[in-house]
């Protein structure tokens, strides 16, 4: 019989819940109706019961999206309860960790700490892993969130089970960095005026010979002491602190070169930059945000631009690594000083310098020299090829878009800056502790001490094969760096007539 085939085969089937079963032909006896019954009896029981199980089960998951959408809906205007008071900080922590550590993440990085406690993170090696592993790199920021958040908000960050926190973190976040940006978009013009710079925008983003129908290089002439190609100047022009100092302190702070006391109703008041010095993460949050203000393309300051194909991102954790991985080195504590010195020139309680002034001749010469090797390593290497999604586009143009909002978050993982494609505010209720870094003196003739104004934060790569290039000496004394920016009074030391050696 037709039916009796079918269900041979069904019973021996392993689903165990619903049986396919042949109807009897029209010629089927009474027995064969009530064998066919039989056999549909246990299966049919078993599946009412299984489908029973199933619409209890979807019931309640019913209540729980009902629930999860009601308190989750428009998570711009919806903060959720208070738990621990976090509603008091939240907004300046987004916009505090977004500056000065890093301005693109995702809820993916909203995890319980890793079970090591932290990603490795003190030798050049270890950085470099970070850079290298997604996983390690997602582990480090994680790990900095906590490091930033009060621990008494620990409980609160991982997403899984308080989605609040992570949610309206993001959104302050994603705020501030537009923010800043703005803020920069609509005074650079000013900035440039005070530091006596006249050049065209395209002059300041493409060095002579550079095709300017595609993506400017990751070290622009923007980057330079007089717009121009030095390694001993690379990240020294005036404009560069001065940007961070206008997004900080509010943009009246940069009149007169930077010499006027900022108000205290500032930023860097509010996040008390003052006591903690500058991190990695802000000096290359500026260098990015000067790059996607001067081109003027890309409506949002997303982490790849739309209409540029700027890699933003890339080009932020490639200076990022490179610094971290540099900060002892001489050259690049040289930097970091001439930083904060603008940056905090004129700010009561600014974080006072160590770092003594070059004694004589020969450590100058010295010191000249491992900045230079230092420096050689951060810039010669060749720039990411991007393509330009718009090559009818004139890079070089003096218009810039309006920089907004962007509403979509990134993932937080590895990219190569040598690859084509990759991947005022709320009162604190208590301070967030920033760690710092202290350079570690030198032999002989190298100067003692170092800034304490370096945060080890997180993020990419500039030059696949770039390392700390191991200092060295030469008899050949180099001409000095132009002093742009003067020194604090307070960091020189008193120097004997007779030389160190």
């Amino acid at each position: 019989m037709a039916g009796a085939s079918g269900s041979e085969s069904d019973d021996e089937s392993d689903s165990g819940l619903i049986r396919t079963f042949d109807i009897p032909d029209v010629n089927a006896t009474r027995k064969d109706l009530l064998d066919v019954g039989d056999r549909l009896k246990d299966p049919g029981a078993n599946a009412q019961l299984e489908m029973g199980r199933l619409v209890v089960e979807n019931r309640a998951l019913r209540g729980k999206l009902a629930v999860f959408e009601q308190t989750n809906k428009k998570i711009q205007n919806t903060k959720g309860p208070d738990v621990n008071g976090y509603l008091g900080g939240i907004k300046t922590l987004g916009k505090k960790f977004g500056f000065m550590q890093e301005p693109w993440i995702t809820l993916a990085v909203f995890t319980a700490p890793p079970a090591n406690g932290s990603p490795p993170h003190a030798t050049p090696a270890d950085i470099e892993a970070i850079f290298k592993t997604p996983k390690l790199y997602r582990q480090y920021l994680t790990c900095a969130i906590y490091d930033h958040v009060p621990s008494k908000y620990h409980d609160l960050v991982d997403w899984t089970t308080f989605p609040n926190f992570g949610n309206n973190f993001v959104k302050y976040l994603n705020a501030g960095r537009s923010s800043a940006v703005n803020t920069l978009k609509a005074n650079l013009p000013k900035i440039l005026a005070e530091c006596e710079i006249t050049n065209n925008k395209g002059d300041l983003l493409y060095h002579p010979g550079e095709d300017r129908k595609g993506p400017p290089s990751a070290y622009p002439p923007i980057f330079y002491i007089a717009q121009k190609k030095n390694i001993q100047t690379q990240l020294l022009n005036p404009v560069l602190p001065m940007a961070l100092r206008c997004m900080i302190f509010g943009p009246a702070s940069i009149a007169d070169k930077g010499n006027v006391k900022p108000l205290s109703t500032t930023l860097g008041y509010l996040w008390q930059l003052p006591a903690e010095g500058l991190t990695i993460g802000s000096i290359c949050f500026t260098l990015t945000a000067i790059i996607s203000v001067l081109s003027g393309v890309d409506a949002q300051f997303e982490e790849k631009g739309k209409t540029s194909g700027i890699p933003f991102q890339t080009y932020f954790r490639g200076y990022k690594k490179l610094l971290m991985k540099t900060a002892e080195t001489p050259g690049v504590r040289n930097i970091l000083r001439v930083w904060m010195t603008a940056v905090f020139k004129k700010v009561a309680a600014a974080k006072s310098l160590d770092e003594p002034m070059i004694a004589d001749d020969e450590a100058e010469a010295a010191a000249e020299a491992e900045f230079a090797a230092a420096m050689e390593g951060m810039m010669l290497g060749e720039d990411p090829a991007v393509e330009n999604p718009n090559p009818a586009f004139d890079w070089g143009q003096d218009d810039v878009g309006n920089v907004s909002e962007p509403e979509r978050q990134i993932e937080g993982g590895h990219q190569e800056i040598d690859q084509e494609e990759q991947e005022q505010e709320l009162e604190e209720e208590e301070p967030v502790p920033v760690a710092t870094a202290r350079g570690r003196g030198g032999g002989a003739g190298r100067a003692r001490g170092g800034a304490r104004a370096v945060v080890l934060d997180s993020d990419e790569d500039l030059d696949e094969d770039l390392a700390v290039v191991e200092p060295r000496r030469t008899g050949r004394r180099r001409a000095a760096v132009p002093a742009v920016i003067e020194p604090p009074v307070q960091v020189q030391k008193k120097v004997s007539g007779r030389k160190r050696r």
